[in-house]
């Protein structure tokens, strides 16, 4: 019986293919621009969720607002909300904490506001979330 000679070259050579392949791949992504719809665009917003409510009352001792009729903007939320949210979990009072930054005194219940929100605070099961800026949207 004639043994054969283990060779290591075919690995050797497939690893440095598959390295060279992981850089080539890695240079293209990296160079295509990116456009709004772009995930990596979107994770780099550092304005947080975008969506509209309707004041129902302000605790400004608190820095509290609490907000009804809740909509994510541009998403339609007609049968489901926002990433797959049903609709009945949006709905109800929320409870905005603010950051500092926004001015209580300007807001009324009845004002329609847009809310950025820091997306790592909202608690869907609690209805609260933490917003980076409140906007009234009274004209």
């Amino acid at each position: 019986m004639i043994k054969k000679k283990a060779t290591s070259f075919p690995y050797l050579f497939g690893s440095v293919l598959l390295i060279l392949s992981a850089i080539i791949a890695t240079t293209i992504l990296g160079s295509i621009k990116s456009s709004p719809e772009d995930i990596r665009a979107r994770a780099g917003n550092g304005a947080g969720i975008r969506f509209t409510a309707v004041v129902s009352s302000v605790d400004e001792t608190n820095g509290t607002v609490t907000v009804t009729n809740v909509v994510f903007a541009g998403v339609d939320v007609s049968i489901f909300g926002a990433q797959g949210v049903p609709q009945a979990a949006l709905k109800g009072d929320w409870v905005v904490t603010t950051s500092g930054e926004a001015n209580l005194g300007t807001l009324s219940q009845g004002t329609k506001v847009e809310v950025f929100a820091d997306p790592g605070t909202i608690d869907i099961a609690k209805h609260t979330l933490t917003a980076k800026k409140i906007k009234s949207l009274a004209s």
